[in-house]
């Protein structure tokens, strides 16, 4: 199972408040917009720590489960049955 993170839930939460760009995101949350991006890369290869999970969510009133993506459940709704 890849665990990454649900960037368009986060940029969704963050364009309510009128933070529209990584570097925004960073100044609110004290996440560098360097690791937003990486992080935001479809696959990317880093794994992000809980607490990275905890800073982007906390001002945004996000969980870290709601931040979580799990790629194999996506890419399971994304398949359609024949």
């Amino acid at each position: 199972m890849s665990i990454r993170l649900n960037v368009d839930r986060l940029r969704a939460a963050a364009k309510e408040r009128g933070h529209t760009t990584d570097m925004q995101i960073a100044a609110e949350t004290g996440v560098s917009g360097s690791t937003i991006s990486r992080l935001a890369r479809p696959g990317s290869t880093q794994k992000p720590l809980v607490d990275t999970f905890h800073a982007l969510g906390r001002p945004y009133g996000l969980s870290v489960d709601e931040l979580i993506l799990d790629e194999d459940e996506d890419e399971k709704s994304h398949t359609v049955a024949a």
